[in-house]
């Protein structure tokens, strides 16, 4: 019982030194000056029925001087073909390309940084929204040359209850990666909402060595970029660097990303990444193991409720004070729901992804 409360008692403790320093405004990030250049990548596969609201968005852009590459990964459907006549229709801001012999969405995304004309890369996917000032203050901390990437904040949209339980559950993940890297120990990005400088994802030889698993686009690049340059990523928290993007309808679909999601964990080696992943199963089992304690032991663990409530309540704080910063919502009931569900089914997908295949854009992939 006392290792549980320990552990709990930690990760309140942690949560709680979280919610001080998210108030922490990155003012420096926020530009002010012209911002650089900027290529925007967005690799693709089977997304016609996002791309007509992603092009909209991207026509909005503030941003005195971007291009946009559409970058198709063999596409079944309409989307390249209705990509293909927008370009050819509009003016030479965007352009379509295509992979060929390659597959995935790192060949798609290297394929697009060679055809960059640009020194700083954004990357999102075809499924995201953005504001019209998005691209132009995510490209802004570049005017600060020590920095090298830029994470930027994601959060999931949706009105059914199983969406809004993810929504509430990621938003802790942004909030974790803003604290963690205002630390300099940055460990989590998200690539519908990432930039980096195109000689640094070159001097890190792009997604060498990392390519085993269709995902980690975002955080093995992190991984290789912060190695290389330890005070160079930054996270820009601005409510205008904000993208939104639909959470998973559905528990198929919810299983087979977090399964994809959870299979580049096992490729990342750093430290701070290792010890993160352990904590969170820690945490998880910690927590799990306060409702069964009275029937596997004598004591009744009173106190250990007590611990959990606590556990609930930084957890509440901090979550809604990120959600709030973006003008999100935090129904308690929702977030309650969430604080129950979630250790199953984290401990579930961090077993699963060792041994269980997923499915991801009509392919099938292996642990």
């Amino acid at each position: 019982m006392l290792a549980i409360g320990l552990i709990l008692t930690t990760y309140i403790l942690l949560v709680l030194l979280a919610l001080k320093n998210w108030s922490k405004v990155d003012a420096k990030y926020s530009g002010g000056s012209k911002p650089p250049a900027t290529s925007l990548i967005v690799p693709f596969r089977n997304e016609v029925a996002n791309l007509p609201h992603l092009v909209k968005c991207l026509e909005q852009q503030s941003h005195p001087d971007f291009e946009v590459i559409f970058v198709n990964d063999h596409s079944t459907d309409a989307g390249a073909e209705w990509l293909n006549n927008y370009c050819a229709a509009e003016n030479s801001v965007f352009r379509l390309i295509h992979l060929h012999e390659q597959t995935g969405k790192k060949a798609a995304i290297e394929k697009g940084v060679e055809a960059a004309k640009n020194e700083i890369v954004v990357t999102t996917d075809a499924d995201c929204s953005m504001s019209s000032n998005w691209l132009k203050t995510v490209a802004a901390p570049f005017g600060l040359g020590q920095v090298q990437m830029v994470l930027g904040p994601v959060m999931l949209t949706g009105e059914c209850l199983w969406q809004k339980m993810q929504s509430i559950e990621f938003s802790a993940l942004i909030g974790a990666t803003k604290v963690m890297t205002d630390y300099g120990k940055p460990s989590m990005a998200n690539g519908a909402n990432l930039a980096y400088r195109k000689a640094a994802f070159n001097e890190v030889g792009g997604f060498d060595n990392i390519n085993t698993t269709p995902s980690g686009d975002d955080e093995l690049l992190l991984q290789k970029v912060q190695m290389k340059h330890p005070k160079g990523v930054v996270f820009c928290a601005l409510p205008e660097v904000l993208v939104t993007t639909a959470a998973a309808p559905n528990w198929q679909v919810f299983r087979e990303q977090r399964l994809r999601w959870a299979s580049k964990w096992k490729e990342n080696k750093r430290k701070n990444t290792i010890v993160a992943a352990l904590g969170i199963v820690l945490v998880q089992c910690a927590t799990l193991s306060i409702p069964i304690l009275p029937v596997l032991t004598n004591s009744t663990g009173s106190w250990l409720w007590g611990v959990l409530l606590a556990k609930l309540l930084a957890e509440f704080l901090f979550i809604r004070k990120v959600r709030k910063a973006y003008a999100f919502k935090t129904p308690f009931p929702y977030f309650l729901l969430c604080f129950i569900v979630y250790p199953f089914y984290a401990i579930y997908f961090g077993l699963a992804a060792n041994f269980r295949k997923f499915e991801w854009k009509g392919r099938t992939y292996s642990p």
